[in-house]
């Protein structure tokens, strides 16, 4: 049984009332122009006031719950739900909001506002808005011990049937879904020194204000404010669910405490255990466990590139030219349940997740940082713009893009897309029948586009383009049984440098296809004892 104190301990409370003194000093003014009704229209620039104002000051971090409360187990916080029938359940709305309690891994509170035309008024925590898992624990929880953040709900598909369509909940991440999906991988608010060896710092949200629906509207308006030891920012929120996919339009603006070294905009998380390449052991009974297969970027001449996911043995990062990107995200393209075998992480319904930038996207880089990762228990894929200028005390920036979460055809692409990789080892043969080295034997497999409608005997070539630590063995393109086209090639490294390879499709010199780009270790000895 867990237990924890029925009241916080009295050094909690002179530690939120510090916090809150110190947050109310830069709301001050912002909501004094609010006070009187209908004269200012709840905006952006309310909050990026606060935000500003707070970057002058220095961090303060918000007051954690009682640890007994933090130590509480998964199941039994998924016994905690809020009352339907309460305030934000709005009568003759679409969207209603269902807040979660704080306890478990989220042990820092947020605070909810509530917008209704020009009034603003605070959501207060009360213990007889949740069910409890029983009496005893009810007792024992806090007053005020706060919201961990919040859900809200919609209906896809009925009006009388509605669903969690996002997820504000924990630090700065937020999630969607479409219809028939389960929550998969996160965007944030915000990635700092992502990968860097020092360490990742976290930001927060640490307020919403919730804009209240008029009845029948099909979006919603939110409103966030940041806070973290680096900087602060006022965040606006669209959210336009959908059945093939759920829209959320992100505008930003960002201040700096002091300099950061690696700013991430626009950051999707995911977890990436193994696929069918790489299953570590026959331990693991599930052919593949992943909530998204790869990076997809639409570059900034029009290319599209894919590069699949892994699980590293060592902390990696690539980064990719995206002066001018048009779009980026981790991608879920197996969809088949037979991929996964799992009828309760239902990876196979895992959204894919995609950026679409709108303004302060200038000269920068995507970063991919991959981390090791020995359960399904973690995020280890983070995926960000870089801009090479960077955010500097005195100098804020602006951002706007949008977040769609949905089915894999959520981008629609003209070209074909690839839809799998095989990756094997074989030795290869020289003349005179000799035995060379070990080779890499690379099958990319792709569906659509305009292969959808070529005969079997169309001429479809390879484009492959590699650095010199590369020797291309063979190369064939052609049609597969099921469908679809497969380019297979045999790749020999020339050294210990690792291989960096790009390969499309091409028919009659107009390329027809994503590029797959890939880094293979020049050590084919360590591929097969990582089995990665």
């Amino acid at each position: 049984m867990t237990r924890f104190s029925m009241y916080p301990d009295a050094r909690r409370q002179v530690d939120r009332c510090s916090w809150r003194r110190h947050l109310c000093a830069a709301l001050c003014v912002v909501l004094g122009l609010l006070a009187a009704p209908n004269v200012f229209a709840f905006s952006l620039e309310q909050v990026d006031a606060v935000a500003q104002a707070l970057a002058e000051r220095e961090h303060e971090p918000a007051p954690p719950i009682p640890e007994a409360l933090g130590k509480i187990d998964a199941d039994t916080f998924g016994q905690i739900r809020y009352k339907r029938g309460s305030r934000l359940d709005w009568t003759g709305a679409r969207f209603s909001i269902q807040p979660v309690s704080a306890g478990h891994v989220y042990r820092h509170p947020v605070e909810l506002f509530e917008v209704v035309d020009a009034e603003v008024q605070q959501v207060a925590f009360t213990k007889s808005d949740f069910d409890w898992p029983n009496e005893s624990f009810a007792r024992k929880v806090p007053a005020d011990l706060g919201f961990a953040g919040f859900e809200i709900r919609y209906p896809l598909q009925r009006p009388d049937a509605p669903e969690t369509v996002v997820r504000f909940l924990g630090g700065a991440l937020f999630r969607a879904v479409a219809h028939d999906q389960v929550m998969g991988a996160h965007a944030r608010g915000l990635a700092i020194d992502t990968g860097l060896p020092a360490g990742e710092e976290f930001p927060a949200f640490r307020r919403f204000w919730l804009v209240r629906p008029e009845p029948g509207a099909r979006r919603m308006t939110l409103y966030a404010l940041m806070d973290s030891k680096s900087l602060t920012g006022a965040y606006r929120f669209v959210i336009e669910p959908g059945a093939d996919q759920t829209i959320i339009r992100v505008k930003a603006r960002l201040h700096a405490r002091r300099p950061v070294d690696r700013l991430g905009l626009a950051p999707i998380s995911s977890m990436y255990f193994y696929g069918q390449n790489e299953r570590p052991d026959d331990s693991h009974w599930r052919p593949a466990v992943f909530s998204s297969s790869g990076l997809l970027i639409h570059e900034g001449e029009g290319g599209w590139l894919y590069r699949p996911l892994r699980n590293p043995r060592e902390l990696r990062l690539d980064q990719f030219p995206a002066d001018g990107v048009r779009g980026f995200g981790l991608m879920q393209r197996d969809t088949r349940f037979g991929t996964f075998e799992d009828p309760v992480g239902r990876f196979e319904k895992r959204p894919s997740v995609w950026v679409t930038p709108q303004a302060g996207f200038g000269g920068g880089t995507l970063d991919l940082v991959q981390l090791p990762v020995n359960s399904e228990r973690h995020e280890n894929q983070v995926v960000f713009f870089e801009p090479h200028e960077p955010l500097k005390p005195g100098d804020p920036i602006g951002v706007a893009y949008d977040v769609s979460f949905g089915q894999r055809d959520a981008v629609a692409e003209e070209v074909a897309q690839v839809r799998g990789v095989l990756i094997g080892v074989e030795g290869a043969e020289e003349q005179g029948g000799e035995q060379s080295a070990p080779a890499y034997r690379v099958n990319v497999d792709y569906t659509g586009g305009a292969l959808s409608s070529l005969s079997d005997s169309a001429p479809v070539v390879a484009s492959i383009s590699r650095e010199q630590s590369v020797r291309v063995l063979e190369q064939s393109v052609a049609p597969l049984p099921a469908g679809g086209w497969r380019l297979s090639m045999l790749l020999q490294p020339t050294g210990e440098q690792p291989l960096r390879v790009r390969a499309s499709l091409a028919l009659e010199g107009k390329t027809i296809s994503e590029s797959w780009q890939d880094t293979l270790p020049g050590q084919v000895g360590r591929y097969l004892e990582e089995g990665k």
